[in-house]
């Protein structure tokens, strides 16, 4: 921790060291939050689906290219060429679809604990006395 200011605040350090265990128990409730659990694990499934589109289109880049290098040496060179364009764009459609399908899928689960947040935060203001509301520290203004 920083020196100047363990001097002029001494249970700073101990401060700290309370934050970073309650933090485990916010991570616990945001992920009471968010639910159903299902949404976030086929959303980490089709945002993996989506990540690894750019590695394989490097591999199949370089397929069609070497397919264009040796454009006078083969016989096949229009169906190679075609093969591999065919596979460029199944993979922008699984692309396409993996994309939109994960969006919408953590759109959700954002939707869900965003409410769950402002229903808590609610709860605990109005559940507070006439008198926590007059203090000048809680007022809006």
């Amino acid at each position: 921790m920083l020196k100047a200011d363990e001097k002029e605040n001494p249970g700073l350090e101990e401060e700290f060291n309370e934050e970073l265990k309650n933090a485990k128990t916010r991570t616990s409730r945001l992920l009471k939050l968010s639910t159903p659990i299902v949404n976030v694990l086929f959303g980490f499934l089709f945002a993996t689906i989506m990540g690894m589109g750019f590695p394989l289109l490097g591999w199949i880049f370089m397929e069609q290219i070497f397919v264009m290098y040796t454009y006078g040496f083969n016989e096949n060179f229009r169906e190679d060429s075609n093969f591999w364009c065919l596979i460029i764009f199944i993979i922008a459609l699984v692309e396409f679809v993996s994309s939109a399908i994960s969006k919408s899928l953590f759109g959700a689960v954002t939707e869900n604990i965003t409410k769950g947040i402002r229903e808590i935060s609610y709860r605990g203001i109005l559940s507070k006395d006439m008198g926590w509301f007059d203090d000048h520290e809680n007022s809006s203004g």
